[in-house]
């Protein structure tokens, strides 16, 4: 059996093809599952899934998912010699490409706890064609649910085999399929093409990011204590603009930072929209599968430019952008302009890109298994942003996972970084 893969699958595709596109997720524990048992949740997972059956075949300019009996999770037991082992591990794996021809496009590596240490890290990788941040919650609660059953602790969990979904576009609203579909991608082309025209008018002088002949990505780490989350949360209530608008602000001024200073700077930047609840019909967390959309905007960072009006301006792009239906028309073109990317390599792709996920529902207890800690990563490239990050709220906190690349810039200026963002989130509003 085989399933095309739709545009923005078939771009995650084509760019893992250049440079590992990875989700990396990395789940902290305490008092962690077996690893027979935690081999035996797996299996039972592979048989549920069938995108963790898949290879990924290629005809023409046209990619397949091709499911197979035979294709299992590649499980590896990695010994635990320090509590920073699994950073380590992370960084392997974000630059680790799959085999996308035969599968799996899942592989799931554990340390398990050593001597009387009881903390222990999972780690799992999944090619992103097949995943996306709601779906990938939902496979490590259904994973440690089942861990916790085999085990005798925790209730058990009952599980229907799941069947392949169509591609995201395939779903779409009729509003954006057909004709209509049609006039709204003239739309959109029409007002990226006005935008990078000004851009580059307006950027004439500004020196763009540099493009190296490679780079591999490495990760820095932070969270915000509860307090000071909450206290975010409040503030943006009070501003009437999204966690995500301000996340995104904070961003762009450590990434106009890093890249020029206290100037003036006109910068490209992505966010990424969920589009599982917008699918006729919605598609749940339940469903493996990519069903997202990345969003370009361009936005002008004045020199002095405060935090909050300037999530205050994102805040108007991104609804502006809902009420257009741009998530949905990018997803249907981003096929098209990977490849432009990928072949012309004229410039690096923006400057950041911020993914938040929202809240993450896990569990604090499955069985005797504790969850102390839920880490996100995704692979970047060189013509990728200068500057990513993943964001979640997790068990109170605000989780902040940055990307960066060894010929961008070297852990102490990526660490400096992280601490300029967490003085930029703590001041007053």
């Amino acid at each position: 059996m085989k399933r095309q893969l739709g545009p923005f699958e078939a771009a995650q595709v084509i760019t893992s093809e250049h440079s590992p596109l990875n989700l990396v997720i990395v789940l902290r524990m305490n008092n962690g599952p077996g690893p027979k048992v935690l081999q035996h949740a797996l299996k039972v997972l592979n048989g549920r899934h069938p995108l963790l059956k898949a290879g990924i075949l290629q005809s023409g300019s046209n990619y397949f998912y091709n499911f197979s009996e035979q294709t299992q999770i590649e499980f590896e037991l990695t010994p635990r010699s320090s509590n920073f082992e699994w950073h380590k591990q992370a960084e392997r794996e974000l630059n680790k490409s799959f085999r996308l021809a035969t599968g799996p496009l899942l592989r799931v590596m554990y340390l398990p706890p050593e001597g009387h240490d009881s903390a222990c890290e999972l780690i799992l990788t999944a090619h992103h064609a097949i995943i996306d941040g709601q779906s990938a919650a939902r496979l490590l609660h259904d994973l440690l649910g089942l861990c916790a059953s085999f085990t005798g602790s925790g209730d058990s969990v009952n599980y229907d085999i799941m069947g392949t979904l169509p591609a995201a576009d395939q779903l779409f609203p009729k509003q954006h399929q057909g004709w209509h579909g049609w006039l709204k991608k003239l739309a959109f082309s029409r007002r990226e093409f006005m935008a990078m025209y000004r851009y580059r008018r307006q950027t004439r002088d500004q020196q763009e990011p540099s493009i190296e002949p490679e780079g591999r990505c490495q990760i820095v780490s932070f969270q915000l204590p509860a307090k000071l989350t909450d206290a975010l949360i409040t503030h943006c209530k009070e501003h009437r603009i999204s966690l995500n608008s301000l996340l995104c602000a904070a961003q762009l001024l450590i990434a106009r930072h890093h890249q020029y200073g206290s100037s003036e700077a006109w910068l490209r930047h992505f966010h990424f929209a969920d589009l599982r609840p917008y699918l006729k019909p919605a598609v749940g967390p339940e469903h493996l599968g990519s069903y997202i959309s990345m969003l370009h905007q361009i936005t002008l960072v004045e020199a002095g430019t405060g935090l909050w009006d300037l999530a205050k301006t994102l805040a108007a792009q991104i609804r502006q952008a809902n009420r257009d239906g741009d998530k949905f028309v990018s997803a249907q073109l981003s096929k098209s302009l990977m490849n432009a990317v990928l072949k012309f390599r004229k410039q690096r792709m923006a400057h950041a890109a911020m993914a938040f996920m929202g809240t993450v529902d896990l569990d604090d207890h499955y069985g005797q298994t504790e969850i102390t800690g839920l880490h996100s990563y995704v692979s970047n490239l060189v013509l990728g942003p200068v500057y990513t990050a993943n964001t979640r709220l997790f068990q109170g906190q605000l989780w902040w996972d940055m990307i960066y690349l060894d010929c961008d810039m070297d852990q102490d200026t990526a660490k400096s970084l992280a601490r300029k963002l967490i003085q930029l989130l703590s001041a007053p509003p």
